[in-house]
């Protein structure tokens, strides 16, 4: 049986993070992208030439024609687009240009009409899809058991970096960020992250920003450069990169190379498109979006005031 092609729509044709799930696109059976819109109408027709889409000049006639909308850019027109998609029903994935360029109060109104009309706004928080994260959550839930303790370094180039680190260590503890400290530099915060489930003992995340942590997996279609030592319950995991680690245990200590594993941005892609047809696996939805930002705004207090300071919801 044939596959039957989702058709989706592109805003923001000048951003630089769609070439990066640009060639995962191409991977995919069930989703292409056909149309594109961009205020700049002549970037949009370029971008278009490439993906053997059409352009439109505006916003509306793209979401008439498509089932979901990859949103690469919003530029100056924050959270707007994003809320006539909901008026129109698309589901939407947000690349982390967007993520990033959202302010809390914006993040706030996306959650509500992404509520009130029931429309999927899925953040791309890539670090999450990771291979060397995938293969960590999975260690802790056959061998290593609970994360007790994180030592993460990761590239610093903005704040949607920032807002990958905090989500990354959320994402393998399955936890929430109750308190933060940071340094007076602002390069390095101390989280700390309480699973909801009765019992559960606190994970202590240090975080340090760095220039380059690791060797950037540039195929990998997604996240920043990170590596990390991660303590458990019956072991320990050291992340060399996005696809090589090693663990050990008690009786020994084993180095993998994940580099014929899923990267991440298939992986992003697949689950968007599940949920285009209705399938109810878990994504990201836009409160991990305003947890992360959470982190950010306290962490800049911190900065300030020299103390650790607990999130406010």
């Amino acid at each position: 049986m044939a596959t039957r092609v989702i058709k989706l729509g592109l805003v923001g044709a000048q951003d630089e993070s769609f070439r990066a799930i640009e060639s995962a696109l191409l991977r995919q059976d069930r989703l292409a992208v056909q149309v594109v819109f961009d205020p700049c109408l002549q970037a949009a027709r370029a971008l278009s030439e490439n993906l053997a889409a059409s352009a439109v000049p505006s916003l509306e006639q793209l979401l008439k024609q498509v089932e979901g909308v990859i949103f690469a850019d919003v530029r100056w027109m924050g959270a707007e687009p994003m809320v006539r998609s909901m008026a129109y029903e698309r589901p939407m994935l947000l690349l982390m240009p967007v993520l990033a360029s959202l302010s809390q109060t914006e993040a706030e109104r996306l959650r509500h009409f992404s509520d009130l009309t029931t429309t999927p706004a899925m953040p791309g928080l890539d670090s999450r899809w990771g291979r060397s994260t995938l293969r960590l959550r999975e260690l802790t839930a056959t061998r290593l058991g609970d994360i007790v303790n994180i030592v993460l370094r990761y590239r610093d180039e903005g704040r949607g970096d920032r807002l990958r680190a905090v989500d990354w260590c959320t994402t393998v503890t399955q936890s929430m960020v109750r308190t933060v400290e940071s340094t007076p530099d602002g390069q390095e915060w101390t989280l700390t992250l309480q699973h909801g489930r009765p019992g559960a003992q606190p994970v202590t995340a240090t975080i340090a920003f760095v220039d380059s942590p690791a060797s950037q997996d540039a195929t990998s279609g997604a996240a920043g450069e990170f590596s990390a030592e991660v303590t458990c319950r019956n072991g320990r995991v050291e992340i060399m990169d996005e696809r090589t680690l090693r663990w050990s245990t008690e009786t020994g200590t084993e180095e993998e190379s994940l580099n014929r594993d899923r990267v991440s941005g298939d992986l992003m892609l697949d689950l968007f498109g599940r949920r285009l047809v209705g399938g109810l696996v878990p994504v990201p939805g836009v409160d991990d979006l305003l947890q992360a930002n959470r982190v950010l705004t306290t962490a800049a207090v911190s900065q300030r005031t020299g103390e650790r300071l607990p999130i406010i919801r």
